[in-house]
């Protein structure tokens, strides 16, 4: 446990919200090749994990229908930058 009470576990779940919540924004990947990427074993185990930390997947993916195609170099790179932003 770090010395403010955080643990890896924590951590590791933060960094997992925070890419799908990425990922859900900002690509058109579906929520089943996002629980694949993320190395979930299924769309529900993934929409059950966001849902226990207050992420409601179809809520963002109807916002961003919109969201025009990506290459993947440009989204890492935005996922980097949202990451800083959100660990202050």
């Amino acid at each position: 446990m770090s010395k403010e009470g955080h643990t890896v576990i924590d951590y590791v779940n933060q960094m997992l919200k925070m890419e799908a919540s990425f990922l859900l924004r900002t690509s058109n990947l579906s929520i089943q090749q996002i629980a694949d990427r993320l190395h979930f074993a299924d769309t529900p185990s993934l929409s059950k994990f966001l849902l226990k930390k207050g992420v409601f997947p179809a809520s963002i993916i109807n916002e961003n229908k919109h969201v025009g195609e990506k290459s993947i170099e440009k989204t890492e790179r935005e996922f980097e930058i949202y990451c800083d932003r959100e660990m202050r």
